[in-house]
């Protein structure tokens, strides 16, 4: 009798359909917090009656408790909770939304002041922008290939750096009432920030979790960065209301180190691990007679 290595296929685990209540509480609770930081008037402290931070509040905790109730729930939950104790999502989730709260709003108050304080017409206002697409066009590609060159962290960096400094900048430009190319080549440096800064914590998020919450960490890591994104601009609504131009700038700005800290603190697997381990993870000995 002789001992042979049979090599079993382990396949993923199947994720469990997501319940319908968590769902609708999740986007009750976020819509709680949205309004209640917003508000619907920004004269009043109050939503139909109710205290807008009463309503911060309540959509927080109901967010929170959503993902408490289902932490036994594994990979069928709707944010499994294993990502929330995983360092390398958390970081990159957090950079992701970071970055999604200032430069999901930063063109709205540019585009006020150029409008409003400038004078320009709303098309060529839009045209002072036309230098910042081009080149987060261009530097797209350099980014796909600096994050296998230099790592995702350094890409990362580099447009966090970006992104601070453009928005930063802008609103000096716009407190000095600078000439409009000035406040043009800022932005130019805004399309660096968004070639470089997305990438690098989308590939953090997937890439440090296991194989069977891939897809979990995906979505999740989309969700955190579009709620950032509806934050930004509810906050950049409220600095609008209350302080001006410049100094919403100014806030997102500081806003967006918080997203150059996620970065410095980013963790990807070096090149290769992730399909190194993959590839060993698809099959286990198991030992039979023959």
């Amino acid at each position: 009798m002789a001992a042979v290595t049979v090599f079993v296929p382990v396949l993923p685990r199947r994720r469990a359909a997501v319940p319908a209540w968590a769902i609708c509480a999740n986007a009750l609770g976020v819509a709680a917090l949205v309004l209640g930081v917003q508000g619907t008037h920004a004269a009043r402290a109050d939503v139909w009656g109710v205290p807008r931070w009463l309503l911060a509040c309540a959509g927080t905790a109901l967010v929170l408790a959503v993902v408490r109730i289902q932490r036994g729930q594994g990979l069928g939950a709707l944010v499994p909770i294993t990502l929330l104790r995983n360092r390398g999502f958390v970081t990159a989730a957090w950079g992701g939304a970071a970055a999604s709260f200032c430069s999901g709003s930063a063109m709205i108050p540019l585009m006020l002041y150029l409008q409003r304080e400038r004078g320009l017409a709303p098309g060529p206002a839009a045209l002072t922008l036309v230098p910042m697409g081009v080149v987060c066009v261009l530097g797209a590609p350099v980014s796909a290939r600096l994050n296998n060159r230099v790592g995702a962290r350094a890409v990362a960096v580099t447009g966090s750096c970006a992104l601070v400094a453009a928005i930063g900048a802008s609103a000096a430009l716009v407190a000095t009432d600078a000439p409009i190319p000035a406040l043009t080549a800022a932005f130019a440096v805004y399309g660096v920030a968004n070639s470089f800064v997305w990438s690098p914590f989308s590939i953090a998020a997937v890439t440090t979790v296991a194989a069977d919450e891939v897809g979990a960490a995906s979505g999740t890591f989309n969700a955190v960065k579009q709620l950032g994104a509806v934050l930004g601009s509810a906050v950049c609504a409220v600095l609008l209301s209350g302080f001006g131009y410049a100094a919403t700038l100014g806030g997102l700005a500081a806003a967006g180190l918080l997203c150059l800290l996620s970065s410095a603190l980013l963790r990807v697997d070096p090149p290769g691990a992730g399909a190194h381990s993959s590839s060993a993870g698809l099959s286990r000995p198991a030992t039979g007679v023959a």
